[in-house]
């Protein structure tokens, strides 16, 4: 029983391809078939799903290039201008899908170098620095990692697009700020904006999911960011948790490992 236990908190994990000892004669074996077969069905299910929206992701790049020539020809700039949007919202989508298919499949995507996270984090947030509510930076000292910099630049502006669109215009800043350990480098992002729905933190990774269902472009897109940004600091062997109160704002913690070389 505790075997089995073990298997369905590994199986909740998304660890799909995990099974449990085939052991005994008597009904507990039986039990044990029957997870193993239901999770091999799980894993099936759920690899078909994900091989149809990165197919259809595929397909649907050529007309989008295809629509964005045609738009070239409309006479009426604000017409063209909006439809433009609507094509580049579109297009964002897909390459948002088909970004996170090819880092869940292959680490070998990422370009790993020497980077001074200080620096890195520094960068972005100045991006952020004319945007209400503000962005507030506790840098801490130089430390230099081994990261992908393009990929963490996106999640890091993932993030802090995430905490400035759920809080307030005239509300507090956004506190960005760096937690090293002796073998982790912690990058913290926290709001005291609206917050998240405790029946909705397990979620917040999942594709497509939105704690906002109005989907408005001040909230938010397709609900992709918080997946990308987990499948790229999966890519890099570290961990992103989230912890928020509704009313009381969120934080994010993106903990990486400090290595002096990468192995593929």
């Amino acid at each position: 029983l505790r075997t089995l236990k073990t298997g369905a908190e590994t199986l909740g994990r998304g660890e799909l391809d995990h099974r449990v000892p085939q052991t005994g004669h008597d009904e507990f074996r039986d039990l044990s078939d029957a997870f193993n077969d239901m999770a091999r069905r799980l894993s099936v299910l759920l690899r078909n799903k994900e091989q149809l929206m990165l197919d259809v992701s595929h397909e649907l790049r050529s007309p989008i290039t295809r629509i964005k020539v045609l738009l070239e020809l409309i006479q009426d700039e604000e017409s063209r201008k909006n439809l433009q949007a609507e094509v580049m919202e579109m297009e964002t989508m897909v390459s948002s899908i088909l970004e996170e298919a090819r880092l869940r499949n292959s680490s070998a995507s990422l370009e790993f170098d020497p980077t001074d996270i200080n620096q890195l984090v520094h960068s972005v947030v100045e991006d952020f620095k004319d945007i209400s509510p503000g962005v507030v930076y506790n840098a801490c000292e130089s430390t230099t990692i081994l990261v992908d910099r393009g990929k963490m630049r996106m999640v890091l502006r993932n993030l802090i697009d995430n905490a400035v669109k759920h809080s307030p215009e005239n509300g507090q800043p956004i506190v960005v700020s760096l937690n090293r350990d002796k073998n982790t480098m912690s990058i913290i992002v926290k709001d005291q904006g609206a917050g998240i729905a405790e029946s909705a933190l397990p979620h917040v990774f999942d594709p497509f999911f939105r704690t906002d269902a109005s989907r408005s472009r001040k909230t938010g897109g397709y609900g992709l960011g918080l997946s990308l940004c987990k499948t790229i600091v999966d890519a890099h062997k570290g961990q992103i948790h989230i912890s928020s109160k509704i009313g009381q704002g969120t934080k994010v913690v993106v903990t990486l490992p400090i290595r002096e070389e990468h192995h593929q």
